[in-house]
């Protein structure tokens, strides 16, 4: 008779696995943050964890955590090859676009028989930072960690500490770690420039507030558009917005009610896009009549708006197959100039881009 695993059964084993294949050094991450990444209550792992410490496996000290105790190295078994990428949240409040290229590098790393585990810490992201990002480190032990929309203060603490790391996006000034991302600058200059070439003369770029390299460089791009522009009488206005819907609103509305109110908006990205697009249709403006729209990224359900937006498209395949390499050149310790790769995406033209009927 074939006996059936329980649950408990399960997340034994399942630590059993991680505990061999060494991604736990000294201790095990908290009960939250395995409850969260084996998708069980607390309950059945407090009764796995109980098991496993009788063995004499792991050792559970209040206030202090889950040890780990030392094990026996078994003969001919390897540790697992591991991609540690840490978001600062869920996978399911990042951009569709994002999640997209997450999965198919997740099934680039299994075709190399690779795991990858996905670790949301926000406090990782915030100002100083260090000791919490130490501590995780430390208890999940990873052949290479990637981050996305990381910080400065993020970027630096890896180039210190010698981990083997990658950036999802853009490093930041004086930070030199291996990266993939599109090329922002290069976008945002051209679409100024694509908005100065149709008669535009009043144009402004929405950009988030966070602390974003890529944003940063969004922002310089742009800006360098319009001062390079011949038509020195071109006005380019950077407004800084965040995830609030309703702050975004209200600058929208203070900035359409101005006389010199511009005539085309690029902005950054594809949630904002929405605000943005609503906003202007509840302000009487008509698109592209009265003001011109690009988006500088692009997720698949912009395609249901009407008019159909202008954006700048990538390839998710090709990010994802460009970072796959890069990680991998990064293990094997291969340090050359193709570790940092920017990615030009090409403008895919809607009906949101047209020039002005008046100045």
């Amino acid at each position: 008779m074939l006996n059936r695993l329980t649950l408990i059964d399960q997340i034994e084993q399942e630590v059993r696995q991680r505990l061999a294949a060494g991604l736990w050094r000294e201790q095990l991450p908290s009960e939250r943050r395995l409850c969260l990444e084996l998708r069980v209550g607390r309950n059945s792992l407090r009764a796995a964890l109980a098991r496993l410490e009788k063995q004499g496996i792991v050792a559970i000290e209040p206030g202090v955590g889950i040890k780990c105790r030392e094990q026996p190295i078994r003969e001919g078994v390897q540790s697992e090859r591991t991609i540690a990428l840490l978001s600062p949240v869920p996978l399911e409040q990042l951009r569709p676009h994002q999640t997209l290229w997450i999965d198919e590098f997740r099934g680039l790393l299994a075709e190399s028989d690779t795991a990858m585990r996905f670790h949301c810490e926000p406090r990782c992201f915030r100002p100083k930072s260090q000791t919490v990002l130490a501590k995780l480190v430390n208890q999940n032990a990873s052949s290479c960690w990637v981050l996305i929309r990381s910080t400065v203060s993020m970027q630096g603490w890896f180039q210190r500490s010698g981990m083997r790391c990658v950036i999802a996006g853009s490093c930041h000034e004086g930070i030199d770690l291996p990266y993939v991302d599109l090329n922002h600058h290069a976008t945002c200059r051209h679409a100024a420039i694509t908005f100065l070439r149709m008669g535009h003369r009043r144009i402004a770029f929405l950009t988030h507030t966070a602390e974003n390299a890529g944003d940063k460089q969004s922002e310089l791009g742009f800006m360098e558009g319009v001062t390079e522009h011949r038509d020195r009488t071109a006005v380019g206005t950077v407004l800084y917005i965040n995830n609030d819907k309703s702050c975004t609103s209200r600058l929208l509305s203070r900035l359409m009610e101005r006389k010199d109110a511009p005539t085309a908006i690029l902005v950054n990205q594809s949630y904002h896009y929405l605000t943005t697009f609503s906003m202007l249709l509840q302000l009487g403006k008509a698109i592209p009549r009265d003001v011109s729209l690009i988006c500088r990224d692009h997720d698949t359900f912009l395609s249901f708006l009407e008019p159909t937006p202008t954006y700048y498209g990538d390839d998710i395949q090709l990010f994802a197959k460009k970072l796959n390499r890069v990680v991998n050149a990064t293990i094997e310790s291969r340090e050359a100039s193709n570790l940092r790769v920017n990615i030009l995406p090409e403008l895919v033209n809607g009906d949101t881009l047209a020039p002005p009927t008046n100045s």
